[in-house]
C-alpha cells in the first residue's frame, strides 16, 4: 500500500503517478531528494482512505519523523507531468502539514482534486486518455532558505540553447502559485554565461553559489532523463533539494526535430537567436507542407541559398543553419531571402515578394541597388562557362531535345525489382539514378532561375507599371501554353474515365462506386481487359506520381494502383469538361491578350 524512496527500481507510472515517478527516479540516480512516501493509485482508486490503508499511511509517516516535522502532501495523477500533459496547477498540494490527522485530511483533499472541475476541463480539452486515478507524495517539508523553478529550455522563446532560472527567498509556493515575482535569470547552456538578470525592486539577488549549483543539477537531471526538463527545488540552508523534476511539454516537437537538422552539431549554428527570422516563404516552394521528417532529411537545402548567392558573386557565407524544421513545415533564414532579392530589377520586387519580409524591413530591399552585375554573372555561369552556345533559347531546346530519351530511361530504372537487390545492388541502383538525373539536372536547375523566378516576377512588374494589372495579365499571358505535360497527363486520365462512360450504364454505374479490385472483379472479362491495358499503359509512364507524390512517405500511383482509380472517378460525372480543351480555350486567351497588351504598348487601337 506504500511505496518509500527506497522503491525507485520497482515503482510503476500507473501506481505511482506522474511526478512521484519522477522523484524515484531523481532518487534512483543520486539526485538530492527530501525523504518521502507514495501512496500508489491502486490504494486510493475507490476515492476513500481505508482503515487498513489509514494504518499503513501512519506507519509511514512515523518512518519519516513523524511530528518532529512538517510535511508537503502532493497530487500524483498517473497522466501527470508527462510530455504530453503537465496538469501544472490542476491538482492540489498541501504545504505545511502537522500531525496524522492534518496528513489525513491533506490527502482527502488531494484525491478530491483529482475530480475538480479543472481537472475535468483540462482532460476535454487535451483529451487525456488513462487519467483514471490518482497517487499521493507525501514529503518531508524543506525549510527553505532560497526556493524557485529552473528550465533547462526556454519554455517562451522555445530556445533550446538558454536554461531559465527564477527564484525568490523562503518557501517556493508564492512563486509557483504566482503570488510573488521572482528574480528572473537565463543561461546560455553551452558556457554556463548569465545571459541576463532581473530581479523585483528591493529583492535580494540570488546568490552565485546558489546559482551554480541549480544549474549543475538542472542541467544534469535533463542530461539523465534525455529532455528538457522543469524543475521545482529549495535549499535548505546551502544544500539544493529537488522537489519535482517534469518534461518541458511545449517543447517536445522543438526538441524531437533538432536531431534531424544537418548542423544539429554545428558550434557555429545559432537557430536560437532571437535576431533571427524564420519565414516558410521559399520553402513552400519547395516542399508540400506537411512535410514528413523522413523527407526534409533527404531533401534538406541548407547549402543550396548559398550556392545561388556565390552564382551572383555575393561569396559571404551562409549560416549553417539556413532552414529550421518546425511542427511539419521548413522554415528559411529570412536574411538570406534579402541577399538574393537585390539581384532583381527593382520592378520585379512586386508586393507580394516584399510581403514575405517583416514590414520594418521591406522599404530597405525595396530601395536597395539592382546589383545587375551579379545577375550577367549567374547567367554567364548558366550559358558559357558551362560549354553551352549563347542564348537564352539554348536551354529550352536542349530539354525538348533530351527529354524522350531520358524518360526512356527512367522507364528501365523504374523497373528494377529492388526487392532482389543486395545492399550494394541498391546502392549502385541510387547511383545510376544519380547519374541519369545529372544528364539534366543543371538545365532543369536553370528553368526555375530563369522562368520560375526572373522572368515571372520581371514581366508580372512590367504588365503591373504598363497596364495596372501585372498579377493579373501574368496569369492570362502565361496560361494554356504549348506541350504541357500537366495538361497531357490530366487529359489523359479523363480519356481513360472517357472510355469508362462509353462502354455502357452498367460499367459506368459500377466504375463511380467500386474499387480498383471490385471493378475487376464484377466487369466483364473483356471491358476490364480494355480497361486494364489502357491503365496500366499510363501507369507504365505515370508510376512516380500520387496525390502527395512530392513527399516520399505518400504511395505513388505506381505502389497504390487505387490512387490513379480515385483520379479517374473524378471524371466519371456528367458534363465534365476535357482538359484539352479547356487548355485550347486558355491558349486562345493568352494569345488575344498578348495581342492586345503590345498593341496598347505601340499605340494601336482596334
Amino acid at each position: 500500500m506504500i511505496l518509500f524512496a527506497a522503491d525507485c527500481g520497482d515503482a510503476r507510472l500507473e501506481e505511482a503517478g506522474g511526478k512521484a515517478a519522477s522523484l524515484l527516479r531523481l532518487r534512483s540516480h543520486g539526485f538530492p531528494v527530501p525523504p518521502f512516501f507514495v501512496i500508489p493509485a491502486g490504494a486510493t482508486r475507490g476515492g476513500t482512505i481505508s482503515a487498513q490503508l489509514r494504518e499503513a499511511v501512519r506507519e509511514a509517516w512515523l518512518s519519516l519523523g513523524g511530528e518532529a516535522h512538517e510535511y508537503a502532501v502532493r497530487s500524483s495523477g498517473v497522466a501527470e507531468d508527462s510530455a504530453d500533459n503537465s496538469f501544472a496547477g490542476v491538482f492540489d498540494t498541501v504545504l505545511h502539514v502537522r500531525g496524522f490527522d492534518g496528513i489525513i485530511a491533506a490527502i482527502e483533499k488531494c484525491l478530491a482534486s483529482h475530480n475538480s472541475a479543472a481537472a475535468q476541463t483540462y482532460r476535454n480539452d487535451r483529451v487525456v486518455d488513462g487519467d483514471d486515478a490518482m497517487a499521493v507524495i507525501v514529503q518531508r517539508m524543506v525549510n527553505a532558505s532560497w526556493s524557485g523553478v529552473s528550465f533547462t529550455a526556454d519554455p517562451a522563446s522555445q530556445s533550446l540553447s538558454v536554461m531559465v532560472v527564477n527564484a525568490v527567498e523562503g518557501v517556493g509556493e508564492k512563486l509557483v502559485s504566482g503570488l510573488v515575482n521572482p528574480e528572473e535569470i537565463k543561461i546560455a547552456n553551452a558556457t554556463g554565461r548569465v545571459i541576463s538578470r532581473h530581479a523585483p525592486p528591493g529583492q535580494k539577488p540570488f546568490p552565485e553559489s546558489l546559482l551554480r549549483a541549480v544549474i549543475a543539477e538542472s542541467q544534469r537531471a535533463a542530461d539523465v532523463f534525455g529532455f528538457p526538463q522543469d524543475l521545482e527545488w529549495a535549499f535548505d540552508s546551502s544544500a539544493l533539494q529537488l522537489l519535482q523534476s517534469r518534461p518541458i511539454t511545449t517543447l517536445t516537437g522543438v526538441w524531437h526535430n533538432r536531431a534531424l537538422e544537418p548542423w544539429a552539431e554545428n558550434p557555429k549554428a545559432d537557430p536560437d537567436n532571437s535576431e533571427k527570422i524564420w519565414t516558410r516563404a521559399y520553402a513552400d516552394e519547395i516542399w508540400a507542407p506537411p512535410v514528413s521528417p523522413l523527407f526534409y532529411d533527404v531533401q534538406n537545402l541548407t547549402a543550396q541559398i548559398p550556392s545561388q548567392l556565390s552564382m551572383y558573386g555575393d561569396m559571404a557565407p551562409g549560416p549553417p543553419d539556413a532552414f529550421k524544421y518546425y511542427r511539419a513545415a521548413p522554415y528559411l533564414d529570412i536574411s538570406l531571402l534579402e541577399r538574393l532579392y537585390v539581384f532583381l530589377p527593382r520592378v520585379a520586387r512586386l508586393p507580394g515578394l516584399l510581403y514575405q519580409l517583416p514590414p520594418e524591413r521591406r522599404d530597405a530591399v525595396r530601395n536597395a541597388r539592382w546589383q545587375w552585375r551579379g545577375l550577367l554573372r549567374r547567367t554567364w555561369i548558366f550559358e558559357v562557362r558551362n560549354g553551352a552556345r549563347w542564348g537564352f533559347t539554348r536551354n529550352h531546346k536542349f530539354l525538348k531535345r533530351s527529354w524522350a530519351p531520358f524518360l526512356a530511361d527512367t522507364y528501365r530504372l523504374g523497373e528494377a525489382r529492388l526487392d532482389a537487390l543486395d545492399e550494394a545492388g541498391l546502392d549502385a541502383h541510387i547511383q545510376s539514378i544519380w547519374a541519369l538525373a545529372g544528364t539534366i539536372g543543371f538545365e532543369c536547375g536553370i528553368t526555375v532561375f530563369y522562368y520560375a523566378q526572373d522572368l515571372k516576377l520581371l514581366i508580372t512588374g512590367l504588365l503591373g507599371k504598363w497596364f495596372g494589372k501585372g498579377e493579373e495579365l501574368y496569369a492570362t499571358v502565361s496560361a494554356g501554353l504549348d506541350d504541357s505535360h500537366t495538361v497531357r497527363e490530366t487529359d489523359n486520365i479523363w480519356q481513360l474515365a472517357d472510355m469508362i462512360r462509353n462502354a455502357g450504364a452498367d460499367v459506368l454505374a459500377l466504375a463511380k462506386t467500386s474499387t480498383w479490385a471490385e471493378f475487376e472483379l464484377r466487369s466483364a472479362p473483356e471491358t476490364f481487359a480494355r480497361v486494364q491495358a489502357a491503365f496500366e499503359d499510363f501507369l507504365k509512364s505515370h508510376a512516380h506520381r500520387g496525390a502527395n507524390y512530392k513527399d516520399l512517405i505518400h504511395p505513388r500511383w505506381g505502389d497504390d494502383p487505387q490512387l490513379l482509380w480515385l483520379q479517374i472517378q473524378a471524371f466519371l460525372g456528367d458534363d465534365i469538361p476535357r482538359p484539352a480543351d479547356s487548355h485550347a480555350r486558355s491558349a486562345a486567351l493568352r494569345l488575344a491578350t498578348q495581342r492586345q497588351c503590345l498593341n496598347d504598348v505601340r499605340g494601336i487601337t482596334a
